[in-house]
This record gives structure tokens, sequence and C-alpha cells, in this order.
């Protein structure tokens, strides 16, 4: 998954620098970035058991971390509202 978050942020930048549209590339690289980011840190944090979970160790504060970047990149929901606006067109959306 973090291969294909790079090369989708590869993709996207390509596309910037072509000046072409990359709403659609931006926003699923953010989703996919952040997304196997957590999923990478709750695996570990699996792996550690119940210790990983203690407030000292860098693993509880890098999901914290994450999970509030994730947030403060802009909320997943209206991420995901602009790629399926891209896909599937403005009028096939009700508000």
């Amino acid at each position: 998954m973090i291969e294909a978050a790079r090369l989708l942020c590869y993709h996207t930048l390509y596309s910037k620098d072509q000046r072409h549209t990359h709403a659609k590339e931006s926003d699923l690289a953010k989703l996919l970035a952040a997304r196997s980011a957590v999923d990478s840190i709750h695996n570990c944090l699996l792996i550690h058991g119940q210790v990983g979970y203690i407030t000292e160790l860098p693993l509880e504060q890098r999901l914290r971390k994450f999970v509030g970047l994730s947030i403060g990149d802009g909320a997943t929901d209206i991420m995901k509202l602009i790629v399926s606006r891209e896909l599937l067109g403005r009028e096939s959306l009700s508000y």
C-alpha cells in the first residue's frame, strides 16, 4: 500500500506539472497515504499487544499523530465526495 501511495503521489505531481486537473488524484493520494500509515501503525500495535498502547512509547503517539493529520488534511468524507464527483459527475450525486 505504501508503494501504491508513492506511485499515486508521483502521478499526481506529474499531472500538476503537465497542467492537467489533479483534484481527484491529489485527494486519492492523501486518502491512500493516510490510510496506509494508520494501517501500518495499527499492525505494529497489534504485534506489540497491550504494551504498544502505553503512552510513553512512540507507537501510540504516532497513531494519534497520523489520525490527527488525516483530519487536518481535510475530512475524509469531503475528499471522498470530491473523488466521487470527479468519477460520476456532479449531477449524479444528491446533497
